[in-house]
């Protein structure tokens, strides 16, 4: 691993979180009666709580590139949503400086009947980028990941 010259300042953070949580409501949950989420309707009785994530605090710096995982039910995902835009955390703060893109389902946009090459791209044209800037970046994600002659086999 190599290490990073010098402190890191707030001008190379690309994502800062602090006490960062996301509490959801069991109230509607598949495993429940009808007749306890009736009740619970009818008589305004609190529902669960439960904390997909709580006091998560990470920072990654600009050009980083950040992997997250975990078992089943861990808040892989919703960690990802969250910094991504897509979710509001319960509590906490988040700064994301920049644009950020979480790559949320293995697979999400690629199509079996392209080559790898042309999935690239593709996944580019779904994140909005410039197709030149994309084929510009190519040969990098292909080394990145470590495809080499069978990207596109």
């Amino acid at each position: 691993m190599t290490e990073r010259p010098g402190p890191i300042t707030d001008t190379d953070t690309a994502i800062d979180t602090h006490d960062l949580g996301v509490r959801y409501s069991l109230r509607f949950s598949r495993k429940k009666s009808m007749q306890r989420t009736l009740s619970q309707l009818l008589t305004r009785e609190p529902a669960e709580q439960f904390w997909a994530l709580r006091h998560v605090a990470l920072r990654v710096v600009h050009g980083e590139s950040l992997a997250v995982i975990g078992p089943n039910g861990a808040g892989k995902s919703t960690l990802l949503q969250v910094l991504a835009g897509i979710i509001r955390p319960s509590e906490g703060v988040v700064d994301v400086r920049g644009h950020v893109s979480a790559l949320l389902t293995l697979g999400a946009g690629f199509d079996i009947d392209l080559s790898g090459s042309e999935n690239i791209l593709l996944a580019g044209a779904f994140l909005g980028l410039d197709d030149r800037l994309m084929r510009d970046l190519l040969p990098g994600v292909v080394e990145y990941a470590d495809l080499g002659q069978f990207i596109d086999a």
